[in-house]
Order: C-alpha cells, then structure tokens, then sequence
C-alpha cells in the first residue's frame, strides 16, 4: 500500500470501524436487558440522532437501557447488563487479532488495513472503561458504578485486574501488531510508518480519552488528562525509526532468525 492511499484510506476506515466496533456493543447491553425481561425490542437503542458529531463520532448513541429500574430489582442483572458492552468488545478483539494473523489476509492490503483498524477500535472500547471509567463514583448512574455495585467490588479490583489486561493488549498491539502493519502494509518509507502510529497513539490515548471527561467525576477526569497528555512519549518510544521495531520489521520480514535478534 502506497502512502498516499495509506493517507487516503485511513480516516474512512477509521469511521467505519468506530461503527462496527460500537454498535456490537451497544445492542449486547440491550439485548441482554432484552433477555433478563427489561426490555420490550431490543433494538430498541438510542441511535443518536443525524447531527454531524453523531454521524461521525457517535457520540450521542446509547444502548436506550433503563438502569436505575434494572439495578431496584435486581443489582447483579444491571451489572451484567453494564458489563456486556465491553465483554463484547474484549471478544471481537480477539477475533481481529485472530483474522490479522491469517496469511491470506496479508496478500489482501485493504481489508488487513479495515481490521487493523477494527482491532484499535475495540481495545479503544474497552479502554474508555477500564481504566478511564473504572472510579467512576459508585453511587452514580453509570456503566462502570453499575458493575461494581452491582457486583459488590471494589473499583481498585477492576482497575488491577482489568488494567493489567487492557495494559497487555495495548501493548500487543503497539509492539507487535502495528509494527506487522507496517511490514504488511509495505509501508517503505518513514513518514508513512510515522503517520499510522501517530494516528493510532491520537485515537486510543487522546480522542478515546475523552469519555471520562465529562460526568464521571475527578478521577476519571484525570485520567483522561493523563491519557492525553503521554501521547508524545508513546510517540516518541514507538517510534519506526527506533532499532527495537527495525529489527522486529526485520524478523517478520524474514531477513534473520530470532536468535541473531537476541544477539544484536
């Protein structure tokens, strides 16, 4: 794939794959709530709206579930309801990561580079919960509060547990993912490999951060801020230029053996 369609492709892909990400999600929560007897339609969502920053952000949907009468009859229903959404994220992640290995997908450039950016798209999901979300105050109305009330945890387990697992799959992707991407991509130049990183360190870490801005309260809010504000750092250490992504470009591409790596 040439930089110029790199360039080209990306901000559709990124749109379409933010769509395919989250309406997954969203209709998990209702029809879970649909199947626990808390809903009529479980297509019954809250779609947003034909507002620009909805048709291209979805900023406005919403899963259109009715929490605080779910969590009044039954807490742990609310908690599994809350939690399904980024269950099934977690899922699709797993399943994108399983087709970006296929090496029939690495022959076809566009539809490795849609999954590529389907697999960012769902560990951004995942991510504005856990850990931007995790604190939220429990006696809110919110996905994250309905979890750990619901469930009786403390925000400190999930954020542990759960941050130990959102750390590993960003890390899977920024040490080994993206830097497949480049060589997949045949992406031969540095500036092209620099715009995708670029662009995936300011999806993840500065636009998904933005979920706990706003109604979540000051934990939250600094962790959006934090999220923000390590983005250069991320840059800077992912670097293409760096020698630990050459030699891995090197080892994907075939041109010495994991053991010479280790020596180098």
């Amino acid at each position: 794939m040439t930089a110029t369609k790199l360039l080209i492709l990306t901000l559709p892909f990124i749109i379409v794959s933010h769509y395919v990400a989250v309406y997954p999600h969203e209709f998990t929560h209702s029809f879970l709530a649909w199947a626990l007897g808390y809903k009529s339609n479980p297509l019954n969502i809250q779609y947003g709206g034909t507002g620009l920053s909805n048709l291209l952000l979805m900023t406005n949907i919403d899963e259109n579930v009715n929490y605080e009468a779910v969590s009044q009859n039954n807490p742990h229903h609310a908690a599994l309801i809350a939690l399904a959404g980024p269950f099934m994220n977690v899922l699709l992640f797993f399943v994108s990561y399983w087709l970006l290995q296929k090496r029939q997908l690495h022959d076809r450039p566009y539809v490795y580079y849609f999954i590529f950016w389907f697999n960012l798209m769902n560990i951004a999901n995942i991510y504005d919960y856990v850990p931007i979300r995790t604190f939220t105050p429990t006696n809110w109305n919110t996905d994250m509060s309905n979890v750990e009330r619901g469930l009786n945890i403390s925000p400190w387990l999930v954020y542990i547990v759960g941050g130990y697992f959102v750390l590993f799959i960003i890390w899977q992707f920024f040490s080994k993912t993206l830097v497949e991407a480049y060589v997949y991509l045949q992406l031969e130049t540095l500036w092209s490999r620099g715009l995708l990183l670029i662009s995936t360190v300011l999806v993840l870490f500065a636009y998904f951060s933005l979920a706990g801005l706003n109604g979540f309260g000051e934990i939250s809010n600094f962790l959006s801020l934090t999220s923000r504000w390590i983005c250069p750092a991320i840059i800077l250490f992912c670097w293409p230029g760096r020698q630990w992504v050459r030699e891995k470009m090197a080892l994907i591409n075939g041109e010495f053996s994991p053991k010479e790596i280790s020596s180098v």
